[in-house]
């Protein structure tokens, strides 16, 4: 049996700040998404062993991307009072490999340095269902 391992390089993140059709973001150095589930605990009097059930998923994840003044949508949108967490975000692992949800940038780290590219740090949180497409 072969195996067929993906690779950093393949990844890409698209997005779309009014939940329009996405465009590829220039310049993305990395990104993460956390999806996690809520366990809610069923256990009643006389049980031996805790029981539990799945409960409400959410997601959280960030995006360093190296500045070059294309990518001003994503590190502006935190920047929007009144947000509905409308934006479309698709994280690719590889061109047919991908995680789709709406969501809001928390947080936005600008800086700069003067040995390195300038690096934007972005913190997400989803909104509403997540589409594991893998």
């Amino acid at each position: 049996m072969t195996s067929s391992y993906f690779q950093g390089y393949e990844g890409f993140v698209r997005f779309n700040a009014t939940g329009g059709a996405a465009a590829t973001l220039t310049a993305v150095k990395s990104w993460t998404i956390r999806v996690t589930k809520e366990i809610l605990e069923s256990t009643r009097a006389g049980d031996t062993y805790v029981r539990t059930a799945g409960g409400i998923i959410s997601g959280s994840g960030s995006a360093d991307l190296i500045y070059d003044g294309g990518n001003n949508s994503f590190i502006e949108a935190v920047n929007s009072p009144g947000d509905a967490g409308l934006a479309l975000f698709e994280l690719y692992l590889s061109s047919t490999k991908k995680i789709v949800f709406n969501g809001i940038i928390q947080e936005a780290t600008y800086g700069t340095s003067p040995d390195d590219a300038q690096v934007i740090s972005c913190n997400y949180v989803t909104n509403g269902i997540i589409t594991l497409d893998l």
